[in-house]
């Protein structure tokens, strides 16, 4: 609550510089006002939105459709996600937050073949092969592909450093349980 107050005050006193507007609409998510966050990240991505159709330099729009897309998740307007994200991906795909904030929102929705599809361009240099592999296998445990998870989870298990082996165990627990298998 305290941090929304503080970018409140910032808001009003450059109500015409995106960042303003983007800090201020993070600031009311974390304080779980995410209805009341839309309206500055919209602000934001009228400020900048000259930003989405350049290569290069910061873009506060991106940043704030990202955002955007969070606040509906948070609020399971999985559509509405996914419809405002969209922009921020095609027009950023190098960066790992526009990804895989589209990749939440293709989930939610049940499309699945497409966030597989997104997960393997973004593990061309944006997402790491772990990070990747995940997705994918995450993606196999939702659509009920069991078997194909569970190979992949074993080969996770024998073949990977510490980290991502404790983290392909959860994933072979969740997918076990999931079939009625886990005892």
């Amino acid at each position: 609550p305290e941090q929304a107050e503080i970018a409140d005050t910032l808001v009003r006193r450059y109500p015409d510089e995106p960042a303003a507007q983007l800090l201020y609409g993070r600031s009311l998510i974390v304080a779980g006002r995410f209805a009341e966050a839309l309206a500055p990240l919209r602000r934001a991505v009228e400020l900048d939105s000259l930003s989405l159709h350049r290569d290069a330099g910061p873009c506060r729009a991106c940043e704030a459709l990202v955002v955007m897309g969070l606040a509906y998740l948070y609020l399971d307007s999985t559509v509405a996600a996914e419809r405002v994200m969209r922009p921020a991906y095609e027009s950023r795909l190098e960066t790992q937050a526009y990804a895989g904030g589209l990749v939440q929102a293709l989930v939610a929705n049940g499309k699945y073949a497409e966030t597989d599809e997104r997960l393997r361009r973004a593990g061309e240099g944006v997402m790491s092969a772990e990070e990747v592999a995940r997705g994918l296998i995450t993606n196999d445990i939702r659509r009920g592909a069991f078997e194909h998870a569970d190979a992949a989870l074993q080969s996770v298990i024998a073949n990977s450093a510490p980290g991502f082996r404790s983290m392909g165990r959860w994933l072979l627990v969740i997918s076990l349980r999931n079939q009625g298998r886990l005892e």
